[in-house]
């Protein structure tokens, strides 16, 4: 557990490195190379909007309790999914009205 938490704070330490000061880096050098990129400053902005997602997602993913617990609620949610879908089946009522000699099903849904 210790080694677990150890890498999630380099990994959270990490995150703003990615979200901040690469996209800031890149806008310096833009500026300092005179390229003019619109919307730089609202893709700098967005990034940084990221970084309260982003630090959970890692603890989430590198802690391997999180990471089971997590993956089983999705296998739950998904058997719930497919267990509400597989009841649901559809059934043609009648042959409809032929147009131009083409043929159509109507189909109900029925649960």
């Amino acid at each position: 557990m210790h080694a677990q938490m150890t890498i999630t704070m380099i990994l959270q330490a990490i995150v703003p490195l990615i979200f901040v000061l690469i996209p800031i880096g890149c806008a310096f050098t833009a500026a300092l190379a005179l390229i003019d990129v619109p919307g730089l400053g609202m893709i700098i902005n967005l990034m940084c909007c990221w970084i309260p997602v982003a630090n959970p997602l890692v603890t989430i993913f590198s802690i391997r309790s999180y990471r089971i617990f997590i993956f089983n609620c999705y296998q739950k949610f998904l058997a719930k999914v497919h267990l509400k879908y597989s009841a649901i089946s559809f059934h043609p009522t009648a042959s409809s009205v032929t147009d131009n000699h083409v043929s159509r099903n109507i189909y109900t849904l029925k649960n």
